[in-house]
């Protein structure tokens, strides 16, 4: 699995900045096991309704039909724009106010 986070209100994302060497290292480095969560990797330039977001795992142990599964996800919160921001129905982000950084 591969995932992608815009952080172009941090960086140059138009640099291209990227190899093929990168790519090449990316793969020899690829292992089973934990992979890092918050402010690290490409979680480090996430923005979540313009707050700062982050890389995150959550996992579930179900049965079903008499089989046991383990269900497993990985969250990049990195979407919305703060005036869309809603808790219970409240619009939490438009009392907030606008931000500087358009992530969307």
């Amino acid at each position: 699995m591969a995932g992608e986070t815009w952080d172009g209100c941090l960086n140059d994302v138009n640099g291209q900045h990227v190899t093929a060497a990168h790519l090449a290292a990316a793969l020899v480095a690829a292992a089973e096991g934990p992979v890092p969560e918050g402010n690290v990797g490409g979680g480090t330039g996430i923005i979540c309704h313009d707050f700062k977001g982050g890389c995150g795992t959550a996992s579930r142990v179900a049965d079903c039909g008499g089989k046991t599964f383990a269900v497993g996800v990985l969250v990049q919160a990195n979407h919305g724009r703060r005036e869309r921001f809603q808790v219970n129905g409240v619009p939490i982000g438009l009392l907030l106010g606008a931000t500087k950084c358009r992530s969307q």
